[in-house]
């Protein structure tokens, strides 16, 4: 604060048939003016980085509007945020992969450069590693196997984790979760049930052995079997279970802002 004194030297001349001399009167005034201060730098609206991981859910097979599904639907919630200025996303989700092909991505140095300037992370992972597993025991399901799958399952999601955290220790990384597709047609097994549970269970353990990781549950979004929120091929989603999707990751991402 800088204190500046202002002297003003007002004259009065009083005028009088018996005495034409002048007054002079001096007025002293004191002002205090303070600085402006520099905004802060968080003022300002800034771009934000996001890097998606994974397979089709991230990709966003099965919308038909083209937003790239649940990321390009979050991303236009992102943008109305006054702090966000734009958001530029880097997508490495491919359709198909399992959780040791996403491992493979994420270990590339191309992943690795864009996780190291990310402002945050998404990731779908899993779900193809118990497709695979039906595909493969088809006429012969039984427990076991995906037992035995999601203890290689837990492996990969743990090291794509480390990877990540080795590359970029503060970014929140959103791991979403598995829903049932199979939930219209096979309803009374409860063992499809359970094997979605089991998933949905080793993912939100190992997240949460990491800071800053958060897991976003999606299965009740899907538990009715409305096949409204399913695509074409009654397995991905369509428009509106994207929107669903990214509507859960936006109140995920809000809820654990700093």
């Amino acid at each position: 604060m800088k204190r500046v004194t202002l002297f003003f030297i007002l004259a009065v001349f009083t005028l009088s048939s018996c005495n034409p001399s002048s007054a002079v009167e001096t007025l002293v005034r004191e002002f205090n003016i303070e600085e402006k201060k520099t905004p802060e730098e968080e003022f300002f609206p800034k771009d934000y980085q996001i890097v998606g991981f994974g397979d089709s859910l991230t990709e966003g097979l099965g919308d038909s509007k083209s937003k790239r599904g649940y990321v390009g639907r979050f991303e236009e919630k992102l943008v109305k945020e006054p702090e966000i200025k734009d958001v530029k996303i880097d997508n490495f989700a491919i359709r198909g992969h399992l959780s040791h092909q996403t491992l493979n991505i994420v270990n590339q140095k191309e992943s690795r450069v864009a996780i190291s300037r990310a402002d945050l992370i998404l990731l779908t992972t899993g779900g193809n590693d118990i497709m695979s597993v039906v595909r493969g025991n088809m006429f012969n399901l039984t427990l076991e196997p995906f037992v035995e799958a999601n203890e290689v399952y837990k492996k990969n999601i743990n090291a794509i984790l480390k990877v990540i955290r080795e590359e970029n220790p503060t970014a929140p990384i959103m791991v979403i979760g598995l829903y049932n597709p199979f939930l219209q047609w096979f309803s009374n097994i409860q063992e499809v049930e359970q094997i979605m549970d089991l998933w949905n269970h080793t993912t939100s353990k190992m997240v949460s052995e990491y800071s800053g990781v958060h897991f976003v549950p999606i299965a009740d979004l899907f538990q009715s079997g409305d096949m409204s929120l399913l695509y074409d091929d009654y397995f991905h989603p369509n428009n509106i279970g994207y929107q669903a999707i990214a509507d859960r990751v936006y109140e995920e991402w809000s809820a654990h802002l700093d």
